[in-house]
């Protein structure tokens, strides 16, 4: 720019036409964005791999051959681009508790962003059960706080209605989003169990039932239910 600023000058004072000038393209540039280009690509691939890896995980585990209720449904795994799995890529990157975001943040960023999913009764349906199928898998591992993060997303996408608000689906399936915060056991348990055709959670369930325990929202402790109380 500074270059061609100084020979339109020269030109008005020699009183002769500015002469074109070529600028080649920065070779550090064109790296700079094929590294940008590749690692996009690298990042979408380990996205994608951070949920797809479990759905497969009960055919790759010999003792749980069951994709718990998405044959029967006739739901595949969407391909790499299709929008359901464009948004479980991005709610597979946050399914820790620790993450700063709120649930309901979260939850309203995945609303806006992918209203393909959310404004199509299929696409929602296809969602929900993968969710489900990923849940019942990290339980199956012993990975109850990831399992209650894929249950909340389920439980809100569960209550949304076609043309409702986002703020009315969530407050809908808030108390399902309360009871099964923090991987409290019992009604996680109970919210996958009731939703999956497969007997796969039967035992866990049976045992957990046992097991009434809730969340103090005073110190947020986990205490039996006979003796929960919000601390003063």
């Amino acid at each position: 720019m500074f270059l061609s600023s100084v020979l339109v000058l020269v030109s008005i004072v020699l009183n002769t036409k500015p002469t074109a000038v070529y600028i080649m393209p920065s070779r550090k540039r064109a790296k700079g964005k094929e590294r940008k280009a590749s690692l996009a690509i690298k990042r979408a691939a380990l996205a994608r791999a951070s949920w797809f890896q479990f759905i497969k995980y009960g055919e790759q585990n010999k003792s749980i051959q069951c994709r718990h209720g998405l044959d029967e449904l006739s739901i595949s795994i969407p391909p790499q681009g299709h929008c359901v799995s464009n948004m479980l890529d991005v709610f597979g990157k946050d399914t820790d508790d620790s993450n700063e975001q709120s649930m309901y943040e979260f939850m309203e960023e995945l609303f806006n962003e992918h209203p393909e999913v959310w404004g199509d009764d299929n696409n929602r349906t296809m969602a929900m059960n993968i969710l489900l199928n990923l849940g019942t898998n990290h339980i199956l591992r012993g990975e109850y706080i990831t399992a209650s993060s894929y249950a909340r997303a389920a439980a809100v996408i569960e209550k949304h209605e076609m043309g409702g608000s986002f703020e009315s689906a969530f407050f809908r399936g808030a108390r399902n989003v309360i009871k099964i915060n923090g991987g409290n056991r019992r009604d996680l348990l109970k919210f996958y169990y009731k939703r999956i055709s497969c007997s796969c959670l039967k035992f866990k369930y049976k045992n957990a039932a046992k097991l009434k325990r809730g969340n103090c929202f005073g110190c947020l402790q986990t205490f039996d239910r006979t003796v929960l109380y919000v601390c003063g």
